[in-house]
């Protein structure tokens, strides 16, 4: 082989080295990448009165008067997880109907230690109640949503992580794969909790 031969040779094996090398870098950092976290929840929500007193109270007097809350009854118990910032909504009871009036941004609340501690500031955000100190919650004002097309004046209140919020129904971002999808919130990854507000044309 002649002196030009092999540097030709050299060039090639050098050519070839540096495509391997670059191969094996991307593959190390698509490798490297981290998994998509999809949240599934555990725990429960609940309605409740604006001290967070009662809990599960489900029956009240207006829609100004039902606030969201999350977690124990009490310090001791574990409460919602994970942690994190999340979206909550108010529909008719069988999720069909949005009754929620303000902008998806305007009804984020944040959940530490299992429990909903307050909301993120959007310069839209939904009142607070009064802290309950026997459980650790900050309750959060449900309130703008519509009256219910139901009858028996029945509602649904939602809640989902953030990450999980799926307003593009053809790519989802629910944890399960044939979740349902209602107004961008994942079957699979929300808790909800029924409530009613009395009518006021009641005996």
């Amino acid at each position: 082989m002649t002196t030009e031969m092999k540097d030709i040779h050299m060039v090639s094996l050098k050519a070839q080295s540096s495509k391997i090398l670059l191969t094996v870098g991307a593959a190390l950092m698509v490798a490297g990448l981290p998994a998509r976290s999809f949240a599934q929840v555990n725990g429960a929500i609940y309605t409740t009165s604006v001290d967070a007193k009662i809990v599960n109270q489900n029956i009240y007097e207006s829609r100004e008067a039902v606030y969201l809350s999350g977690g124990p009854q009490t310090k001791a118990d574990r409460g919602l997880a994970p942690d994190g910032h999340y979206y909550f909504q108010v529909t008719d009871p069988s999720g069909a109907v949005l009754l929620s009036t303000d902008r998806i941004e305007c009804r984020e609340v944040i959940v530490a230690d299992g429990r909903i501690t307050g909301v993120a500031a959007s310069g839209c955000q939904h009142a607070l109640g009064v802290a309950n100190a026997d459980n650790g919650q900050m309750p959060v004002q449900l309130f703008p949503f519509l009256e219910t097309p139901n009858p028996g004046g029945e509602y649904k209140a939602w809640l989902t992580p953030v990450a999980s919020y799926s307003p593009n129904e053809s790519a989802p971002n629910c944890s399960g794969k044939n979740s349902n999808i209602r107004f961008g919130f994942c079957d699979a990854d929300s808790k909800t909790d029924n409530f009613k507000i009395r009518s006021l044309n009641a005996a």
